[in-house]
């Protein structure tokens, strides 16, 4: 189908398929285990990415299946792995057991286009059968397994290519792929017929995780407003509380001559360099956050993800502690600067009706805080009994001390088959903890 498709008028500059595997690397006798990016020879032209030694894959490393033995090095294995070392090109690297050369290296920066999988190697999507063994989906065209991007030509709209890629598909659909389908209700074969492409933004890649983090991080982002609303009443409060303080001062200097507008600008001033202040405080905060957290997840998984501040995160934190240095700190600003000059400066003036509104204003905040306070202890004391409970769920098994993995020898390329025309052992077997000196190993079979 993605060959129909990358041959057919779809009305993009360009079609592309990539899939990820479990790739076991050898290079120069040392052996690890990593990712792997099966991609089409159009995955690179399509991305326009460049290479940072030798060349990248390109159409003519795909045109047949399981003929193409080279691999384009990610940057970072590069780097990590082999120490930049420009002598590889052109080696081999063992593979899943299979020798590939080397014919270049992806551009510094580059990790896939699968959030939170970023490849060690790229090797041709025709090679998929070669690096897994055993599996035979080229020989059944309804095998449902590559994902799919494609880039629009100039001045089309998504809507636009979606018509045009669905005209393309709907036929493929109900001339080609429809007969292959067996046992199918007429209901089911009814919306297999009517399927469509959907045709989306991809500058984030394909990633799941929105919609699994879309919830949980919605939560999270209101509970930092919550947070920020208490801390900026907080604050409101202690600078009208600063400014009945400060009410003779702001007197003397408007008897002075100082306008409202210069007293209003120096108390708004103050208000905002103190957010500043808080603003810069939250980046230090928030880097020891980040690196908490790095330390905490396996160094795999850390790798995957980016725990560091963005610079788009750092504008958003400057304009916030901005906004709300204006925002809280207007009330306590126009409050200071219009006292009653004359009442002010009298000894024993008594309390103008401005202090007293003040004073109205600042119980508000208190009760505000208190309720938004409260909120938050509520929903954190539930949070962490679900926590608690799904901690302590009863899985009906002792798991203390217990571990589970599998071990395919003809992947790593450890064990071969003596019989001509197999491909090795691929069998799942499960490791049984024993009486300390020994292990028991049980064949789960295929």
């Amino acid at each position: 189908m993605f060959r129909d498709l990358e041959t057919a008028n779809t009305g993009l500059d360009g079609l592309a398929a990539h899939v990820a595997f479990g790739a076991n690397l050898a290079h120069d006798g040392a052996t690890t285990s990593g990712a792997g990016a099966l991609v089409s020879g159009s995955y690179f032209p399509v991305l326009g990415i460049r290479p940072a030694l030798g060349r990248l894959l390109g159409p003519a490393d795909d045109e047949r299946v399981g003929e193409h033995y080279v691999t384009v090095l990610s940057y970072s294995y590069w780097e990590n792995q082999l120490g930049l070392d420009r002598s590889v090109l052109n080696t081999t690297l063992i593979v899943n057991g299979q020798p590939m050369t080397i014919v270049g290296v992806a551009a510094p920066g580059f990790a896939g286009t699968t959030l939170g999988g970023a490849p060690d190697i790229f090797v041709p999507i025709t090679m998929r059968g070669t690096m897994m063994p055993q599996w035979e989906g080229f020989e059944r065209r309804n095998s449902y397994w590559a994902y799919l991007f494609g880039r629009m030509r100039p001045g089309a709209t998504i809507e636009q290519s979606s018509e045009q890629i669905n005209t393309v598909y709907g036929a493929i659909i109900n001339e080609v792929e429809a007969p292959l389908q067996s046992g199918m209700s007429d209901q089911t074969m009814e919306r297999f017929l009517s399927k469509q492409i959907v045709v989306e933004e991809g500058h984030r890649g394909q990633i799941s995780l929105n919609a699994e983090a879309q919830t949980p991080l919605t939560l999270l982002f209101s509970i930092t407003g919550f947070v920020l609303l208490i801390a900026c009443t907080n604050i409101a409060n202690l600078l009208l509380a600063c400014g009945a303080s400060r009410a003779r001062e702001m007197a003397i200097l408007g008897s002075l001559g100082a306008s409202r507008l210069l007293l209003l600008g120096q108390l708004l001033t103050e208000s905002v360099l103190l957010a500043v202040l808080g603003g810069i405080a939250s980046r230090v905060v928030a880097r020891w956050t980040l690196s908490a957290i790095s330390a905490t997840l396996p160094a795999k998984e850390a790798a995957t993800l980016l725990l560091e501040l963005s610079p788009t995160m750092v504008v958003f934190t400057g304009l916030v502690s901005l906004g709300t240095g204006l925002l809280f700190g207007m009330y306590p600003a126009l409050h200071s600067s219009c006292q009653d000059l004359v009442a002010m400066l009298k000894a024993g003036g008594g309390q103008p009706s401005a202090a007293r509104a003040a004073t109205r204003f600042r119980q508000t905040l208190v009760t505000g805080q208190i309720a938004l306070s409260m909120a938050l202890l509520m929903a954190a004391g539930l949070f962490i009994k679900s926590l608690n409970n799904v901690a302590s769920v009863d899985l009906g098994l002792d798991i203390e001390s217990l571990v589970s993995f599998d071990v395919a020898p003809a992947v790593a390329g450890a064990l071969r088959s003596r019989r001509r025309g197999t491909r090795g052992d691929s069998r799942r077997y499960r490791c049984q903890r024993g009486d300390g000196s020994s292990a028991h190993w049980q064949q789960l079979g295929d």
